[in-house]
């Protein structure tokens, strides 16, 4: 275990902690930066794995389901237990950190360090379908009722992301040519997606202030952490996923709640001072609570 940090999580720590410091010593515009990086270079990356390494359709469809199966599951624990322990008035936004991981910043540079290249086209289209839920489900949370689907659906369709990812399958499973004089600038911009993600990481976590919402933050926290990755192996045994993406699926899926859920919850102003806490909490256990998952994994897989 002490091997799995120390080649895996510690890398991504040292990049986090790196843009941490950066934050704390200068003053920076990080929503500006964040949409950089998923305006850019998230579609960059994600075009440049789709169109040269196309997953299979069966493979696909099959992540997908995983992905629905592990999103209703998770609802329903979050719904029971928040009602259990008569925290009802958080529920919305305890379901905007509980159902959504940070597969991108986060999950991306750990499966590329986990796993290599051979699954990392796999996490990037866990994170294409992460983006569909959050931009679906995540309004819909938000917003609560006054959600309006045609305009949601219009949002999810101007993505960058979303003209990406149709880009990339339609050149990689028709297997279309691509000059390297245009792939090997996209590939190169893409990659520095990784390394940017988690600096901008680092440096939210340097403006995250815990709110006082000790005990629903705490029982987020649990199940964003700990009930996430024994729920998302629950559904890829039942499906008889492979090992690689039944890993892919796992790790991604147990990392922190996803920073742009904070930035939605301060937008349509669903609790944003408590999600900022969740967000903040379930990253900096992560690093802990991830070199166990990824063990875990190396033991049944």
């Amino acid at each position: 275990m002490l091997q799995l940090f120390w080649n895996v999580v510690l890398p991504v720590l040292v990049i986090v902690a790196a843009g941490y410091a950066y934050r704390r010593a200068y003053a920076v515009d990080t929503v500006a930066l964040a949409r950089f990086s998923s305006q850019l270079l998230s579609p960059f990356l994600i075009f440049a794995y789709l169109a040269k390494s196309p997953i299979p359709v069966d493979l696909a469809g099959a992540m997908a389901l995983a992905l629905l199966l592990f999103t209703a599951l998770l609802a329903a624990i979050t719904v029971a237990l928040f009602r259990l322990f008569r925290l009802e008035a958080l529920l919305r936004p305890a379901l905007m950190t509980t159902l959504f991981p940070n597969t991108g910043n986060y999950g991306l540079p750990l499966i590329l360090f986990a796993y290599g290249d051979g699954a990392f086209s796999l996490a990037i289209f866990v994170v294409v379908l992460n983006f569909i839920l959050m931009y679906t489900v995540g309004i819909a949370l938000a917003a609560g009722r006054g959600t309006s689907w045609p305009a949601t659906i219009r949002q999810i369709l101007a993505l960058p992301t979303t003209v990406a990812t149709g880009l990339g399958l339609i050149f990689g499973l028709f297997h279309l040519p691509l000059p390297d004089a245009l792939y090997q600038p996209i590939r190169l911009v893409g990659d520095a997606m990784v390394p940017v993600a988690l600096l901008i990481l680092g440096m939210q976590l340097a403006e995250a202030r815990p709110a006082a919402y000790a005990r629903a933050t705490a029982l987020a926290s649990a199940i964003r952490l700990v009930l996430s990755p024994v729920v998302m192996a629950a559904v890829v045994f039942a499906l008889g996923l492979s090992p690689l993406p039944a890993k892919v699926l796992i790790v991604q899926n147990a990392t922190s709640a996803a920073v742009i859920m904070t930035m939605m919850a301060a937008e349509y102003r669903v609790q944003p001072d408590y999600v900022a806490s969740v967000t903040l909490v379930t990253t900096l256990l992560s690093f802990f609570s991830l070199t166990a998952v990824l063990y875990a994994v190396e033991l049944v897989f």
